[in-house]
This record gives C-alpha cells, structure tokens and sequence, in this order.
C-alpha cells in the first residue's frame, strides 16, 4: 500500500510530466523500489494515521524526487550570455584622452568698439 500512496503522490505533485511516455513504466518501478526503502515510522504512519502530515508528505515528496530523476531528461545549458553592445557614449579613456574643442579666444574691450 505504501507503494501506491508514493505513486500517487508523485503523480499529483507533477513528477511525471517531465518523463518521458517511454520510461514512465520503470519510473514506477523506481518509485516502488523506493517505497520498499521507505522508514517503517512513515510506513507506519500511512496506515495508522487519520492524514498524512506535512512531514511525511515532505519525506514521500524528496524520495519520489529522488526515484524520478534519472528518467527526466537533462535540460540544456543555459544560453551562453552575448557580448554586450557596444556603448554609443563615448568611453572614459576616450574622453580622457581626447583635447577639449578649441574655444575662440575671449573678447577684450579693445577688441569690442563701442556702436553709437
């Protein structure tokens, strides 16, 4: 019984939809396996207890995880990151290299006369 109860559960917490159609069969067997190996205390508690409490619900949860794994298929790598843009601002260095624009030479008042 307990076997069917970690099956379920598995089932309802959506371990299945990454496995393939192909390997669900033997994911079951897995989970049995695993049930097999559960701690007779949870074991126990399934059968005598009037719910299953948070913590065994967590244990059955981990070990399913556990069983299931190898049948659910490798996600790829993530993207390798692209270069970043190249920046329209000029750079620091640049900037810092760059001589100011030339600016006229200011006025003087012997160079400004005077309008009548």
């Amino acid at each position: 019984m307990s076997d069917q109860i970690v099956i379920l559960l598995a089932i309802s917490a959506g371990f299945f939809g990454p496995v393939p159609l192909e390997k669900v069969a033997e994911g079951v067997k897995a989970l049995r396996g695993a049930a097999a190996k559960m701690s007779g205390e949870v074991v126990g508690r399934l059968t005598s207890a009037p719910k299953l409490s948070d913590a065994d619900r967590k244990v059955i949860l981990d070990l399913a995880g556990l069983a299931l794994a190898p049948f659910r298929p490798v996600p790829p790598p993530p993207p390798k990151a692209a270069p970043p843009a190249p920046s329209k601002a000029p750079s620091k260095l640049a900037t810092a290299t760059t001589p100011p624009a030339a600016e006229p030479p200011p006025a003087t008042k012997a160079a400004v006369k005077p309008s009548k």
